[in-house]
Order: structure tokens, then sequence, then C-alpha cells
């Protein structure tokens, strides 16, 4: 369990234990360690060549892509790489080739340096364009679209042109995506963001939970969902979370307004019996103000119509993205609908904020127009002061 296995590998694990206990096979236990370095080195001396060479033999008799990314863990910058190809098996039963889609992760690669693309490029030098024939039936990448990766002159993908590749780029619409979402909240008045994730954060503890639930099930909501958490780096995280919160509003409503009296009965029978108040530690002070909500601010939050259709507004324009993001991160999308799937995401968007008359245009006028322009805001835009009219 501490290795966070799951409950059918543990069964699997002990299965093979109970059969070489039967056949009296388990004196190795004895003789060998089981240490967890020398597991590790033993995966990495021996199960990762063999690895790398069934990957590499497969590279070089298919076409493949890869995906590449980058990100900082404990100060230290880490590189990931991982291909994607049509495996060809045979089917004995029907006599022919079947072909299935393999995702396989090839490597990851540390560097002290910062993440240039010349370093990127090395990388896949090293790791994944060994030989020529790997080389050769290389004919796609997708990244996060970062300037590093992307640039068509000094990133990435314009270095591997230079190299002479041919390939497709596609600068992963879901992170964009999820980018646009991430620095729109950023111009959201404090108290909403606020109020999202101390909720949540509050819900942490299953006695709460409890109680919420035992509020919402008195409602007629048997369905036995909860509130979803909101994490600031998952893709669909905060759409979730806020569909969860609207669903739950008028039990979040009661929930606070008890809480809110428990507190007010609590603090007023302390001061009937004369109790004093217990000296609180700097941590347990802390813990107190990331567990504990005002119940009576939130209930007036909760209350207050103006407020709630702010969430719901909020609800509204993520629901929007959600659900081409969910679509296009589902491993089974059917490849040849990206386009269309990424035009039909456009036009929720143009819905929210553009006069219904410029819907005419083709995609391609509106990607190219400079929507920092006042005059463009003039021309496309619904309404005159479109952000502060908008502003939630």
């Amino acid at each position: 369990m501490a290795q966070k296995l799951s409950y059918s590998l543990i069964e699997k694990v002990g299965g093979f234990l109970k059969d070489f206990a039967e056949k009296n096979k388990l004196g190795f236990l004895k003789k060998y360690s089981f240490k967890q370095e020398k597991v590790s080195k033993l995966a990495t001396d021996c199960l990762k060549p063999h690895l790398l060479k069934e990957i590499h033999d497969d590279l070089a008799k298919q076409k493949f892509s890869f995906s590449i990314d980058g990100c900082t863990i404990a100060g230290q910058n880490v590189c990931a790489i991982q291909v994607k190809y049509l495996r060809e098996e045979i089917d004995e039963i029907a006599q022919r080739s079947k072909f299935s889609i393999v995702n396989r992760l090839l490597g990851l690669s540390t560097f002290k340096e910062s993440s240039e693309s010349i370093i990127y490029l090395q990388m896949l030098k090293d790791k994944l364009f060994i030989n020529p024939q790997i080389s050769n039936n290389f004919i796609g990448t997708v990244h996060d679209n970062a300037r590093t990766l992307s640039g068509e002159k000094n990133g990435l993908v314009g270095l591997l042109r230079k190299e002479g590749h041919k390939f497709f780029n596609l600068n992963d619409p879901c992170h964009s995506l999820s980018l646009t979402i991430r620095n729109s909240v950023g111009q959201l008045p404090q108290e909403i963001m606020e109020f999202i994730t101390k909720l949540h954060s509050h819900f942490v503890s299953p006695q709460r939970k409890a109680q919420l639930l035992r509020i919402q099930e008195a409602r007629g909501d048997l369905a036995g969902v909860v509130l979803k958490t909101y994490i600031q780096t998952r893709w669909l995280s905060l759409g979730n979370s806020l569909e969860r919160v609207m669903r739950f509003w008028d039990s979040l409503i009661v929930y606070m307004d008890e809480n809110s009296r428990k507190k007010v009965e609590k603090s007023e029978k302390s001061r009937k019996n004369g109790k004093k108040k217990a000296i609180k530690t700097k941590d347990a002070k802390k813990n107190k103000e990331l567990e504990e909500l005002d119940y009576k601010k939130y209930h007036e939050l909760l209350s207050n119509d103006y407020f709630k259709m702010r969430i719901q507004f909020l609800n509204f324009i993520i629901s929007k993205f959600n659900p081409s993001n969910s679509k296009l991160q589902n491993p089974t999308f059917p490849t040849h609908q990206l386009k269309t799937e990424i035009r039909n995401c456009f036009n929720q968007i143009l819905l929210l904020i553009v006069k219904p008359q410029k819907f005419s245009e083709g995609i391609e006028v509106i990607i190219e127009q400079d929507w920092q322009d006042e005059a463009i805001h003039k021309e496309w835009y619904g309404c005159k002061n479109f952000y502060k009219q908008t502003s939630i």
C-alpha cells in the first residue's frame, strides 16, 4: 500500500507469492534484498535498455509523432518526451494484421541550463533520432505552444525544419484554451476567486462534506455527488467546480446559516460560562484560518442574487470552453475532426462578444485581427466599452 499499488496489482502479487509458497520456492526472499535503491538500479540497468530498444525498433518501422514538454521540479528543469505510433500485430486466429495506437514515454531528461530550443533539439537527437530510419519516420509533433518550442525561426519547430525534417506541427489547443481561462481569471475581482478557493478548501474535511450532503439529500438531490475541488493547474477544474457549486448553491446557503447559528450559540454559551479563550500557537491560528470560513459572510454572499449572477455568468463563459477542451483531451477523439472542433470552439467564443453580422467573416480573417486595437473593438464588439460592461 505504501507504494500506492492498485488493489488488483496487490491481488496479483498475493497470488504469485501464494503459488510460490505452495511450491516451497520462496527461499529467494531470504537471499535477495528488495530495497528501493536496488530495485531502481535493476530497472535502470536491465529493463530500461530493453524497453528503449523495443521502442526504437518500432519507430524504425512505423511513422510516428512525438510530444515534448518541460517543467521545473524542486528547482530542477525536467523534460519529458513521449512518442505515438501505430503498432502492427498479427491476429493468429483471423490470420491478418491488426493495428493499435501506442503511446510510449521515451525518456526523461534533466538539465541545468535554461530550457532553450537548442537544448531540446539535442535531447531529441540523443534519445529519439538515433538513426536515419527513425529520423525519416518522424511526421509530427505536438507541444504547449511555448515560444521555445513553437517558434518557426529560433524555436524547436524552426530548428527541426532547418535540420531537414518535414512534419505536421500542432500547437496544443487544450493548453491554449487553459491559458485563456487562467489569464482571464486573473482579471476578476479578488473576492470572486477567493470565494471559490476558500469554499473548496473548507470542504476538504469529510465531516463538512457529510453535513453538506445531508442538507443536499434533504432537498431531494440523492445523486451522491460532492463539490469538486478547484485545482489551478488542472485544465478543466474551474468549470467542473463551478458547475457543482451552482448545483449545491441552495444547500450551501442552509449550510452557512446552520454553522453561523452554531458559532453564535457556542460563543454565547462560552460567554455565559465565563470560559476563557485558549491561547493558540501561531501554527494553530494559521490552520484555523485555512480551514474555517466566516459563515455569516458566506451566507450573505450566497444569499445575494447579484453575487450569484456573477458566479453564474463566470460559469456560463467557461462552459463555452470546456466541452471542446474535454473532447480534445479524449484519447478516442477522431483526428480528422480536429479542425471542425476548433472552429466550433471559436464560434462559441465569438457568440459571446461580437456583432452577429460579423459571423459571415471567415475564421482566417478573425485570427488576423489585432484584438488590442480600439478600432477593432468598435468594429467587432456588440457594444461600446465591451470590457467594462461585461466586467464581473
